[in-house]
């Protein structure tokens, strides 16, 4: 599906488009590609192959890993503007995690070999693609630290601050049981985690629902749990 106006607006929007110029711009959007999906639709398996790269345009998906005993690690969730699948730059190497929608969910895609020929035209989006990677390679680093250097409860009050505003929407709600395959740890630790945070003061649970009352003293949480 070509690209609507919409979803061209969304792509402007990106850090990606924003260092570059209106030739650039114009070269790359013609690229790009549409995908609808519904939530629960995974969009990339682990192990398969996939050549393109894709930008969220409107909802969240999620990356992540299973072990062999089922247990699931969320490594990242993908909102608006966020890219992922960028190891296909560099090779044709197997998926190393599954992408599922956790929303109904529009990305925009292209193709491994239209984005090689217009970064060896422009250098310019060549530097994009490496900030790109420079940011995964941060936030990948984050995420060891905090799974090997932070507390159950600091790395929850981390989760219900990066992710607040996508815990309740109209098509989508992230549940105890994803909160814990975010940090590492069991529904149950997540539960007793969320009831302490409670207690304290950081938080007010009200039918299921969480809303941060001090999120000053959260962050103070956060900063110190490590």
């Amino acid at each position: 599906m070509i690209i609507s106006n919409n979803t061209v607006d969304s792509l402007l929007k990106t850090h990606f488009f924003a260092s570059l110029d209106d030739d650039s711009v114009k070269k790359l959007l013609a690229c790009f590609r549409e995908q609808n999906y519904s939530k629960g639709d995974v969009v990339l398996r682990e192990g398969e192959k996939n050549q393109d790269l894709f930008f969220v345009i409107i909802g969240i998906a999620k990356s992540y890993k299973v072990s062999p005993d089922g247990k699931e690690q969320i490594l990242s969730l993908f909102r608006s503007g966020d890219a992922f699948n960028m190891t296909m730059i560099i090779d044709s190497n197997p998926q190393v995690y599954t992408v599922e929608a956790m929303s109904p969910l529009t990305l925009a895609y292209i193709s491994r070999s239209d984005l090689y020929e217009l970064m060896n035209q422009n250098g310019k989006i060549y530097e994009a693609i490496l900030r790109l990677f420079a940011d995964q390679i941060r936030y990948l680093v984050t995420l060891v630290e905090d799974l090997s250097f932070r507390s159950v409860m600091g790395r929850v009050a981390k989760i219900l601050m990066m992710y607040m505003s996508d815990l309740y929407t109209p098509h989508m709600r992230i549940t105890q049981r994803d909160i814990a395959a975010m940090a590492g740890t069991a529904r149950e630790v997540v539960s007793r985690a969320l009831r302490a945070l409670e207690d304290d003061g950081y938080i007010v649970i009200d039918h299921s629902r969480i809303n941060i009352t001090d999120p000053e003293a959260l962050q103070e949480l956060i900063d110190y749990s490590a």
